[in-house]
């Protein structure tokens, strides 16, 4: 293994360290796309994870349409979320709902803690939901872009729930009174990241639902998860013919991810399990 020291914001250190690479997976934030431009300009293709999606649309604005594939938004939430969408809309036709349900079981660590609990501060509105796959619970709309970087744009809302509503609750409240930051600070997060007892039981059960369609996604945890979504991301940006700025969805299905790394994500087949909304 070779380790190259590189400054993320700097473009020329970014050429220096992709010379002889082969693809760049991308995981660390960005005030501009540079490392889209970077690797568009020297024919690199690329995967990030991050759910900047300001970044991704200034990045398809930027980035010459005719580019080595850059892939935005790649990784279990954004990224496999879109994929979910995509096959139930192209489907029915209907606006998709994405429930992103977190089981107290969670093998997840400080900075994935975090990061959802930032989304939940910056969320569109937080209410009593019931909804198929996180049934009776407080939950969060977040705020999302990802359907406009597909190329098919499709009408489409995520909504993430902690398993215990007693957590939503305490969480919500603390929303409303502009102290949530509070959590995020590593000590606590840390805290508040527990392993799972189970290692059998999922830690992450995204439901997407239109109409009277329904497909379940079990995740052993949202790091392995979007590790091995943007590896898997990664080998298809290297095979596909598509080019420029891309959302997973514009080079590959739910389908065809899901069958690459069993060891990370399984289809729920038959019917979809849920909580009764009645």
């Amino acid at each position: 293994m070779t380790s190259r020291f590189v400054d993320a914001a700097n473009a020329d250190s970014l050429r220096r360290a992709f010379r002889g690479i082969d693809c760049v997976i991308s995981a660390v934030p960005q005030r501009s796309p540079v490392v889209q431009r970077v690797c568009a300009e020297q024919g690199i293709p690329s995967v990030d994870v991050s759910a900047d999606y300001d970044i991704a649309l200034r990045a398809r604005k930027e980035v010459a349409p005719d580019s080595a594939p850059q892939v935005v938004c790649a990784g279990q939430a954004p990224g496999v979320t879109g994929l979910m969408a995509l096959e139930l809309y192209q489907a029915t036709s209907g606006p998709v709902r994405v429930g992103f349900l977190i089981a107290d079981r969670a093998r997840s660590g400080a900075t994935g803690v975090a990061d959802m609990l930032r989304a939940v501060q910056d969320a569109e509105d937080v209410s009593w939901f019931c909804y198929a796959g996180l049934g009776r619970r407080t939950a969060a709309r977040l705020r999302t872009d990802e359907s406009a970087l597909m190329r098919q744009p499709l009408p489409l809302e995520v909504v993430v729930a902690f398993e215990k509503d007693a957590v939503n609750r305490a969480v919500m409240g603390l929303r409303a009174a502009r102290m949530l930051s509070l959590l995020t600070r590593p000590g606590v997060a840390r805290r508040l990241a527990r392993p799972r007892q189970h290692p059998h039981d999922e830690a992450i059960l995204l439901t997407a639902v239109s109409g009277e369609e329904r497909l379940v996604v079990r995740s052993e945890s949202d790091y392995l998860g979007t590790a091995c979504a943007a590896v898997t991301f990664a080998r298809m940006a290297c095979r596909t013919t598509a080019r420029g700025v891309l959302h997973p969805g514009d080079m590959t299905t739910l389908e065809q991810v899901v069958r690459e790394i069993p060891e990370a994500l399984s289809r729920v087949s038959g019917p979809a399990p849920d909580h009764p909304c009645g």
